[in-house]
């Protein structure tokens, strides 16, 4: 399984403090079943390019301890860019930004939040400008936002046009996040699997850890095997170009 969207690097954001917390998430990874993980702290923060710069140091010293440490996991840089007024434009500027990181040139993905007290419809206005740009939206977690039960026609509309959507693998099962309307994100899948990402979103070992295997009950039963595989590994695969 692949992993797109964690909060593992360490002393970033609200996700791993410290180096041996990074580690004790990608054990856990690991033993779930997962090879492959994004590391997608939150920006822009007050200056874009010093958290970016922050995000590659953190990110060569967690990669260095895995290896020491012989943990097969392979992590990958992105961001998760809470959308402002600049978004797509920064985006532009720094194209460290998207998955993949500058080396995204023919892949270009970016994790999209945006603020909760923004609805959802505003994505409308931003996937046509990003594709404009050639960028492609990966809309984190849509099932937490207020809105979300009102505006799934808006979403199949906005998926059948290119924009994909990430849900949080606990979303399926309550979760950190009290509202799970299982039964929606499952129709959304249905409606295009191709446009669907399950991810962790993970911020630690214990309260919020990089598991996915915890959706695979309701989603197997529900879609069967075939989606499973669809929205852990082949959509994820897809966009981060892995074989």
């Amino acid at each position: 399984m692949i992993d797109l969207h964690t909060h593992i690097l360490p002393g970033l954001d609200d996700g791993a403090s410290t180096l041996d917390d990074s580690l004790a998430m990608a054990r856990l990874a690991v033993a779930d079943g997962i090879t492959h993980m994004a590391a997608t702290p939150h920006g822009p923060g007050l200056d874009l390019a010093l958290t970016l710069a922050r995000r590659q140091k953190a990110l060569h010293a967690l990669q260095a301890a895995l290896t020491e440490e012989a943990i097969p996991l392979t992590i990958i840089p992105g961001l998760e860019y809470c959308s402002d007024g600049n978004a797509l434009d920064n985006v532009m500027r720094h194209p460290e930004c998207l998955l993949g990181g500058s080396n995204a040139a023919d892949s270009r993905y970016l994790l999209l939040e945006i603020p909760p007290q923004i609805s959802l419809g505003f994505i409308s206005h931003l996937l046509f400008k990003a594709q404009l740009q050639n960028i492609n939206l990966i809309l984190a977690h849509p099932e937490r936002y207020r809105d979300f039960s009102k505006n799934i026609q808006l979403l199949k509309e906005l998926m059948d046009k290119g924009l994909i959507l990430q849900f949080n693998a606990d979303s399926f099962t309550g979760g950190f996040f009290s509202r799970s309307p299982r039964r929606l994100m499952t129709a959304l899948i249905r409606h295009n699997p191709d446009q669907v990402i399950i991810a962790s979103d993970a911020h630690d070992a214990d309260w919020r850890p990089p598991i996915l295997s915890c959706a695979r009950k309701p989603i197997y039963s529900a879609l069967g095997d075939d989606a499973w595989r669809q929205v852990t590994r082949l959509n994820p695969a897809r966009i981060l170009g892995i074989n």
